[in-house]
């Protein structure tokens, strides 16, 4: 999950990664001045997999490294691993923060962690209706209601004290490998799977939007941004796709600047800037200039 935007001592505070990169690199864009400072935080040599911004701080999760906590204001941070902490796992590929501020974290074999700054709780497969142990995304509706992205059980619902799975057996969803979660300003929850194009959940009726019906140009789905008039934004294996409800319109090597095909990244800052993690580099695209 990818979260740009929010003010620091009158200064445009963005972040941005490369799900292939070693390093984080944070951008200042300073209110009164053309320049930018670049700031580079190293995770332990490690892929930075997710972040997610809270008031001051940045939580960052790596591949093999562990959870970091860092600071915007000095760049200090706290590393929380299985060698520390509670944390299940070290391989950390989710993160989502709830109103209470409780960190909801999805790891690559340890499953799901609950932190509220002092204490953990782990749910996995083995404790819980987690079908799996591979948490791909998590996502906080309106409601409080915490949705679950895993790698081959599907889709799970929990309100803190039921668990509900959504797979193919029992709903429309196409496969039970969801790679990608985002929810839309309706409570909408769409989800990106690897292999059959994206899907819309209204809590009662799914739509699938593939390459045979839609104009997504690759069914394996590797991310998801909202911009400010509500449009959707989808990366794919060959290209992004903006989708505002009704028209489609993709973005490639072939029609755009764009560096690469391969989308690992997206998000969207205040100012509604498209910022494309991609196989060949970071992209920025403010509707027209790439």
């Amino acid at each position: 999950m990818l979260n740009f935007g929010g003010q620091i001592k009158k200064r445009n505070f963005f972040f941005l990664v490369k799900k292939v990169s070693f390093f984080l690199v944070f951008l200042y864009s300073h209110f009164n001045s053309q320049t930018s400072e670049w700031v580079m935080f190293q995770a332990d040599g490690r892929k930075v997999r997710c972040l997610v911004e809270e008031r001051n701080y940045v939580w960052v999760g790596t591949d093999g490294g562990g959870l970091a906590k860092l600071n915007k204001n000095n760049n200090e941070y706290i590393i929380y691993g299985t060698w520390n902490s509670n944390l299940p796992d070290n391989s950390v590929l989710s993160i989502a923060i709830d109103k209470k501020g409780t960190k909801w974290i999805g790891t690559r074999y340890g499953g799901l962690a609950k932190f509220d700054n002092l204490n953990w709780k782990i749910y996995n497969r083995y404790n819980s209706g987690l079908p799996e142990n591979e948490i791909r995304g998590i996502a906080i509706d309106s409601f409080g209601i915490k949705w679950i992205a895993t790698w081959g059980g599907g889709l799970l619902k929990f309100d803190d004290s039921v668990w509900t799975v959504y797979n193919t057996s029992n709903s429309g969803l196409p496969e039970n490998i969801v790679k990608a979660i985002i929810i839309d300003r309706q409570n909408n929850i769409w989800l990106g799977t690897f292999f059959s194009g994206a899907v819309k959940f209204d809590r009662n009726n799914w739509i699938v939007y593939n390459t045979s019906n839609s104009g997504i140009p690759n069914n394996n789905i590797t991310s998801f941004a909202i911009d400010k008039n509500g449009s959707m934004w989808i990366g794919t294996k060959v290209g992004v796709a903006n989708f505002d409800g009704v028209n489609w319109k993709v973005y490639n090597t072939w029609n755009s600047s764009i560096s690469s095909d391969y989308i690992f990244s997206i998000a969207i800052d205040q100012y509604n800037n498209k910022w494309i993690g991609t196989q060949n580099g970071l992209n920025k695209f403010d509707g027209v200039n790439w």
